[in-house]
């Protein structure tokens, strides 16, 4: 599941970072290769931690996690707060 996950982060990196000179068909492998990883984390590799880790092991990655900064928190241009 390592190799799985690492490997959707580096191809979903990697369509992020061309989305200035995307078309309309890289912006759809990019939307369909985001839906299957979520569902991969969050049918298969959540459930797998849930059962592997300890709760002492999963409330400390919950620490670690809500220490961490948001990304939302990096962007300066409010695009979801604009009016059309």
């Amino acid at each position: 599941m390592a190799i799985q996950l690492k490997k959707e982060h580096k191809n979903i990196r990697e369509l992020i970072l061309k989305t200035g000179q995307a078309d309309k068909n890289t912006f759809i492998l990019l939307a369909d290769l985001l839906d299957d990883h979520i569902r991969f984390e969050e049918r298969r590799f959540f459930n797998y931690l849930e059962k592997a880790l300890s709760p002492e092991q999963l409330n400390s990655i919950y620490q670690q996690l809500n220490h961490a900064p948001a990304c939302a928190a990096e962007w300066k241009d409010e695009f979801w707060n604009v009016k059309k």
